[in-house]
């Protein structure tokens, strides 16, 4: 399921970020390879929607990072919605 958060922060040199949930919860670490875009860094404070992997050491990365603009929050949302 898509979730909805904020981008914390990104380092372009070090190809890692940060993104905090929409629905609260500790900001989740995703790298550069987990965005949908690779051509366009993602700045702080967009939107982004997001899949979760749970890794072997426990930890919750997001991955598969879509920015999101108007048009599409409302259809991804619509589609979550629906199960």
């Amino acid at each position: 399921m898509t979730e909805f958060g904020s981008i914390t922060s990104f380092d372009s040199s070090a190809g890692r970020g940060t993104i905090t949930p929409e629905m609260g919860g500790a900001a989740l670490a995703f790298r550069t390879s987990d965005l949908a875009v690779t051509s366009v860094a993602p700045v702080a404070e967009q939107r982004y929607g997001y899949d979760v992997r749970k890794a072997g050491d426990g930890k919750s990365y997001a991955i598969n990072l879509r920015q999101q603009n108007k048009s599409d929050t409302h259809k991804e949302q619509a589609e979550a919605q629906k199960g």
